[in-house]
């Protein structure tokens, strides 16, 4: 198989990691995903969840090198197939095992232990073909618009796991004209909504992720009462 050069140059800029411990990119460091690898590895330190992300790019070296790290599975979802064609012709790109499914097969004869599943397809449909397990860390990063990102947090919401973290990408448009569905698109309403709820914890890291904001939510503890007020 030809490697695709695209693919190649990704995985060189963002797979160098600083030691052997913590992945972290050296191309641009904390304006790209650098600052996700780092909040990724510390839940899935202290959770036994596993990884899911929605929309492929740089993230998708991160959560298949961390789950590797931490023996857990990784669902990769996104409505592009040559993305991840293309992305397997590069050695390391995938950690592992893996498999693809694609949208509107037939799913009955499919393992569900395999360390690295690719759906291809849109995600709503996703959570309906795939028995998803419990979840450390989620990032959305695939449709823009307001109603489809909100689609996806709640679809993963009951799975994320009380000490694991759901990530949204592309909630801080710097002006109107990234309200545009093919760059930050609509999804900064939802953030608006997230942090207006009580049961949430919400944080916006507003210069990292390519300078669209990366934002972290989890549950906010319900046994601390002192919390809750």
């Amino acid at each position: 198989m030809e490697i695709h050069s695209g693919s190649q140059d990704t995985y060189e800029k963002v797979g160098t990691f600083a030691g052997e411990e913590l992945p972290f990119s050296k191309y641009l460091r904390w304006d790209r995903m650098g600052l996700l690898a780092i909040l990724a590895d510390f839940y899935l330190n202290y959770s036994k969840g596993n990884i899911l992300e929605i929309g492929a790019g740089e993230s998708t070296v991160y959560f298949s090198w961390l789950a590797r790290k931490y023996n857990r599975q990784a669902f990769f979802c996104d409505i592009q197939q040559s993305i991840y064609v293309n992305a397997l012709t590069v050695d390391g790109y995938f950690q592992g095992e893996h498999i693809i499914i694609r949208e509107g097969e037939d799913k009955t004869n499919i393992k569900s232990n395999f360390p690295n599943t690719i759906y291809i397809g849109d995600s709503t449909k996703m959570f309906k073909d795939i028995n998803l397990p419990s979840l450390a860390v989620a990032l959305i990063d695939g449709g823009h618009m307001y109603e489809q990102v909100k689609k996806d947090f709640w679809n993963i919401f009951p799975l994320i796991e009380e000490t694991g973290a759901i990530f949204l990408h592309d909630l801080n448009p710097p002006n109107e004209e990234y309200h545009n569905e093919n760059l930050c698109g609509t999804g900064f309403r939802l953030r608006k909504e997230l942090e207006e709820n009580k049961d949430l914890d919400v944080f916006t890291f507003v210069r990292s992720a390519i300078n669209v904001g990366l934002t972290m939510v989890r549950v906010r503890n319900k046994n601390r009462k002192y919390f809750q007020a």
